[in-house]
C-alpha cells in the first residue's frame, strides 16, 4: 500500500488551519465583548483563605453570588440560569432578575450555574459565574490575592472587578482597590520594598 504524502500534508494543513481559526475566534469573541459590551462594577466578597490561587490567576468571589429568590421558584444545583445585570444606586452591579429562560430584549445578562439552593426561611440561589478568574502577570498573583483579601475584610475599603457584559458573555477587565487598579497597587508595593 502506497502512502500519498500530498494527501497527508493537505490534511495536516487543514487541521492546523482549523486549530488556528478556533483560537483566533475565541480571542476575537472576547475582544468583541470588551469593545461592544457594557461595563459593570462587581463588588468582590471575601475569598476563602484556604482557596489559594492556582497558577497565575486570582479566584474572585463576587458579593452578588448569593441572590434571593421567591421560595416557590424551582431551581436545582447545576442548573444554568440567565442573570440580567443592572446597577444599584452606588453604581455597582446588581441582579435584576434570574431565569432559566434566555432574555429576549436584553443584552446586559450573563449565564451562571446554580451552585446550591437555600430553602430556609429566606430562599436564595448561590451562583457560580464563568468569569471568576482574573489572570495576572507572572509573580504578582499571590501578593494581589493577599492584598485583596485584606482589603475586602476592611469595610472602609471598596474592592470591585470591572466586568464587560454582552449577550450572555462577560470578561473581567480589571480589579480595583478603591480607584486604583490592582496591578498599580502591586507595582507600588514592590517598588517600596
Amino acid at each position: 500500500m502506497k502512502i500519498n504524502y500530498k494527501i497527508i500534508f493537505a490534511l495536516f494543513l487543514l487541521l492546523a488551519a482549523a486549530q488556528l481559526y478556533v483560537s483566533v475566534q475565541m480571542i476575537f469573541d472576547k475582544e468583541k465583548i470588551i469593545s461592544d459590551g457594557t461595563a459593570f462594577k462587581f463588588k468582590i466578597a471575601p475569598v476563602d483563605p484556604l482557596d489559594y490561587f492556582r497558577g497565575e490567576y486570582l479566584r474572585i468571589n463576587f458579593a452578588i453570588s448569593r441572590t434571593p429568590i421567591e421560595c416557590d421558584e424551582q431551581f436545582d444545583s447545576g442548573d444554568e440560569v440567565y442573570i440580567v445585570i443592572g446597577t444599584d444606586d452606588s453604581g455597582f452591579a446588581k441582579i435584576q432578575s434570574t431565569s432559566k429562560e434566555k432574555p429576549r430584549d436584553e443584552t446586559n445578562y450573563v449565564t451562571a450555574r446554580v451552585n446550591w439552593v437555600s430553602g430556609d426561611s429566606d430562599c436564595a440561589l448561590f451562583l457560580d459565574f464563568p468569569f471568576e478568574k482574573y489572570f495576572m502577570k507572572e509573580g504578582t498573583a499571590y501578593l494581589a490575592e493577599d492584598t485583596i483579601r485584606g482589603a475586602v475584610r476592611d469595610s472602609s475599603k471598596i474592592v470591585y472587578a470591572e466586568v464587560q457584559v454582552k449577550d450572555g458573555d462577560a470578561v473581567v477587565t480589571e480589579i480595583f482597590l478603591g480607584e486604583n487598579a490592582i496591578e498599580d497597587v502591586i507595582k507600588e508595593m514592590n517598588s517600596e520594598k
